[in-house]
């Protein structure tokens, strides 16, 4: 035999040895899927059964991964809300989804949102957030229902009214401090992690309850950053469901997410002992001790923890992360808005000029900026900052037509609703006068989530609106806004938790001249 002959020869076995490698492989993936389709028909027969009969049956199941693989198949990693569009595109909705062995009915309905949100037996989060526990643990956003209704009791009292009106020359303070920040920011600069700043310096200072000048900013902006970091390793675990936590951070995939946690706790436990200390000094001039700043409140005896020093980590970095990026990421799509409808932007100006004039803004004349905040609500329609919320059936959940089982997972298309031409006319045109008050009577109940509804929604909610139009009114009357975008179509958009752009926006301010041009 020559030695081309022998050289085919050892490649072609190399090729076989692959090939059968591939087949075998294969071949193992067929039988473990099948054995985990029996498992999970025996296991809960009910859910596997009810899955069966909707959209999407077609995708097939891996075993202890589910149909999660198809973030990482479809090139959409750590982005749920285009692997859901995807799906919605080839099969439609509702929608099949198993993150791992957890079933999920994607829907789409503003009817069934308003029952599902509302209904007593599925208030519990969707088996989709267990990966959250790493950081927010047992806080108000996962803990269970009976607990979680006495401490939701007791920390709304951090966001009532009186709460929120002592905020408002923080938020003008701040809104004022970031005119200079703004003039200073260059075009290239991270439009989300820039206000994301202002956002959590904004929570930060309301929720410790000190004063600007109380606060060294390298400790704001170090924890500030922890949490957009921690957040950024954090969603990779989303397309992870067979790999548990434990094991995740202590592989060099989650290494970061260790330090990052790890460092988070350092720099909140520096300033908890700050805190502690000042109101020691302070604590005669408490008046109401019902009406305190987030942190006092978690400091005092009326919040229920065994562990109190974890359990207020837990709690404050689930408050700061949620307030950081809903509000930033909301101001970013705001502005970005403002500066691709001029016109719009011109009207809103106007309304501002007519009531704020060159003053401080206080509580009263917020409340008369009804166009300001009709231009909020339509940005929060068109770019809901949490697209997607899910809750778990305890028990058999009636929509409509269909029975979900207990033990099943409902997830709800907060972004799918608010672009559902059902609901809305016009859906991708952007129209504030949708949300005026002449005009709110033609909102169909459960079309408009951007903070949820029913008694799970989002607690800070008239926070965040009372800090954004602040922000807007203090910025819109001492800046020119513009962006290059032209169509709400063109966006494209990821979220795996919060929702923003999948590349940098076009976005510029310029100062206004004297007569406001």
């Amino acid at each position: 035999m020559g030695k081309y002959d022998k050289r085919f020869v050892r490649h072609t076995s190399t090729i076989i040895m692959v090939l059968s490698f591939l087949i075998k492989c294969i071949l193992t993936l067929l039988f473990s899927s099948v054995l985990y389709y029996l498992w999970l028909i025996v296991t809960n027969y009910r859910v596997a059964w009810f899955s069966m009969s909707q959209k999407g049956l077609w995708l097939p199941l891996f075993p202890f991964v589910g149909n999660a693989y198809l973030a990482v198949f479809t090139g959409l990693r750590v982005n749920m809300l285009s692997s859901l569009l995807w799906g919605e595109r080839v099969a439609g909705m509702p929608l099949n989804f198993w993150y791992g062995k957890h079933y999920h009915y994607v829907i789409n309905s503003a009817e069934k949102a308003r029952i599902v949100l509302n209904h007593p037996k599925c208030q519990d989060k969707a088996a989709l957030y267990n990966n959250l526990r790493y950081i927010f643990k047992n806080s108000i956003l996962l803990s269970p229902e009976e607990q979680w209704k006495g401490r939701r009791r007791y920390l709304r009292s951090a966001y009532n009214t009186n709460m929120i009106n002592t905020f408002i020359p923080t938020f003008y303070q701040q809104s004022c401090a970031l005119i200079d920040l703004i003039k200073k920011k260059k075009p290239e600069d991270d439009h989300y992690k820039f206000f994301n700043t202002h956002a959590f310096m904004n929570f930060f200072l309301t929720s410790i309850g000190w004063l600007a000048e109380d606060v060294k900013d390298s400790d704001v902006k170090e924890f500030g950053h922890l949490v957009d970091k921690t957040q950024d390793e954090f969603v990779k675990l989303f397309v992870t469901p067979s790999i548990p936590i434990s094991i995740w951070i202590r592989s060099p995939l989650g290494t970061k997410l260790y330090i990052f946690r790890k460092q988070m706790m350092q720099v909140l436990n520096n300033i908890i002992k700050k805190k502690i200390a000042q109101m020691a000094k302070h604590s005669e001039y408490v008046a109401n001790t019902t009406e305190l700043p987030l942190v006092e409140l978690l400091l005092n005896d009326g919040y229920d923890s065994l562990e109190k020093q974890t359990e207020i980590f837990h709690e404050f970095t689930l408050f700061a992360a949620a307030a950081t990026d809903t509000t930033g990421h909301s101001l970013t799509f705001v502005f970005t808005l403002l500066g691709m409808f001029p016109d719009i932007q011109q009207k809103l100006y106007e309304e501002v000029m007519s009531v704020v004039e060159d003053k401080e803004i206080d509580n009263q004349m917020l409340s008369k900026l009804v166009y300001t905040e009709a231009v909020l609500n339509e940005a929060l329609r068109i770019f809901p900052v949490i697209p997607l919320l899910g809750r778990y059936c305890h028990k058999d959940i009636e929509l409509g037509d269909k029975t979900v089982p207990a033990g099943a997972n409902i997830v709800l298309s907060i972004f799918h609703i608010h672009r559902n031409p059902e609901y809305w006319d016009n859906p991708l045109e952007f129209d504030p006068s949708r949300f005026l008050p002449e005009n709110c009577g033609k909102i169909k109940p459960g079309s408009f989530l951007p903070f949820s509804i029913g008694p799970r929604n989002c607690i800070g909610q008239r926070m965040a609106t009372t800090l954004i139009k602040m922000t807007i009114a203090t910025v819109v009357r001492h800046f020119k806004i513009s962006s290059k975008h032209k169509s709400i179509k063109e966006f494209k958009l990821s979220s795996c938790i919060s929702m923003k752009t999948r590349y940098h926006l076009d976005l510029h301010f310029t100062p206004r001249s004297q007569n406001g041009h």
